[in-house]
């Protein structure tokens, strides 16, 4: 708080020569520098109270990527000038991850000062609005004052994710049925609609005679099978995200979970979503386009600070599997342990499909290709996703690799 330590240091000087010597000339020099001194640190209360800061967002809610207009008032209540204040916005410095430079008013009474700026987010998460730090100074600059504003408001900033038009997806194994991949969800004995033909659509599932008669291609909608359901695993190890410095693998992870779970719950299939926060489970259920804000809340602030190993995590959700349910679990890096796990899920009717993720180009984490081509002699779907490829063509593959 105090910014001229000089002052002090004089006062202290005149407070000991006073005693020590004596005479009205130090006295009065005394009592001169300690009235400077109280005047200045009433100012600076007073400024305190005078001055009001107001932050205005044109978004509550945005993406990853999205542009926001952020706006501050300061007003100056005072019927004195404020020859010092300096504005640092925390908050734009949070969501574009660079430090700006403070602002510097001088404010005549009444006043009040704005300004507006264009950001572009480049992080998910929750940013507090409150965050802007006004310093204020006395007219002799003997005192400093921090003030921070105190609104209790908020923007969640949701992770990117990619529309897939297609995904691999497993369904449940029931009497006389086959398994198949692809278009498996759908049961083709319930015909939940037609429409026009859409580029990508199976020709077996064209309305010939309805075609021939509109003169145009239909093609019939199915309902989803009610026993099919996908579960998402997030591996959260914090040990495994140890040299991830640009946080580009947990925003991978994160993107791949928004874009399956948006297939998903597009298509009226049941999914789940789990990872470990600092030792607590998390688990995000839903089955239609409508239940998507849960997931999206929780994967912006998702963090990958798990403490327990994959085995330990299928112990508790074991409890929330559906048999036959297909398994998705996106890891940075395959242990024995993990694919042991997984292993085990296939022999138990489940359907796991493992997502591996790098970042080749910043060299976080580079797998070991053993267990991963031991699992493949196991006829298991395995993808190879990097920060920089194109996860939509990747996801959207028939086969993996």
């Amino acid at each position: 708080m105090l910014n001229n330590k000089f002052m002090l240091i004089i006062i202290v000087i005149l407070f000991a020569f006073s005693l020590l010597v004596g005479g009205d000339l130090p006295f009065f020099l005394l009592y001169f520098f300690v009235s400077i001194f109280i005047l200045s640190l009433i100012e600076i209360f007073y400024f305190k109270r005078c001055v009001n800061v107001n932050l205005i967002s044109n978004k509550a809610t945005l993406y990853a990527g999205d542009k926001i207009e952020i706006s501050y008032e300061i007003f100056n209540k005072a019927k004195f000038s404020i020859p010092y204040v300096e504005v640092e916005d925390l908050f734009e410095n949070k969501l574009t991850n660079k430090s700006s430079k403070p602002i510097i008013y001088s404010m005549e009474p009444k006043q009040t000062l704005s300004k507006k700026t264009i950001i572009s987010v480049k992080r998910r998460g929750r940013y507090d609005l409150s965050e802007i730090k006004i310093n204020l100074m006395d007219s002799l600059g003997i005192f400093k004052f921090t003030k921070l504003t105190s609104q209790n408001a908020s923007i969640i900033v949701y992770p990117t994710y990619r529309k897939l038009e297609s995904f691999k997806i497993y369904a449940g194994l029931s009497a006389g049925e086959l398994l198949a991949f692809d278009k498996i969800s759908e049961n083709r004995n319930r015909i939940n609609g037609i429409r026009k033909y859409v580029v990508g659509d199976p020709i077996k599932s064209i309305h010939w005679k309805l075609s021939a008669k509109k003169d145009t291609l239909i093609t019939k909608e199915y309902e989803n099978r009610k026993d099919t359901s996908v579960f998402i695993i997030l591996d959260s190890l914090q040990s495994k995200f140890i040299n991830d410095f640009e946080f580009h693998l947990e925003d991978l992870q994160v993107e791949i979970a928004s874009s399956i779970t948006e297939y998903c719950l597009s298509h009226e299939i049941e999914v789940a979503l789990f990872y470990e926060a600092k030792s607590e489970n998390v688990i995000i259920q839903g089955k239609n386009i409508h239940e998507f804000n849960p997931f999206r809340d929780k994967l912006a602030v998702y963090e990958p600070n798990g403490v327990f190993e994959f085995n330990y995590n299928i112990a508790f959700i074991d409890q929330y599997l559906y048999k036959f349910s297909t398994i998705i679990y996106v890891t940075t890096y395959l242990s024995k342990s993990d694919a042991k796990e997984l292993l085990t899920l296939k022999m138990n009717g489940f359907n796991p499909i493992i997502l591996l993720i790098t970042d080749v180009e910043n060299k976080s984490l580079k797998f070991d290709y053993y267990y991963v081509d031991k699992l493949r002699l196991q006829s298991m779907t395995i993808y190879e996703l990097d920060y920089n490829s194109d996860i939509v063509k990747k996801l959207e593959a028939q086969y993996e690799r």
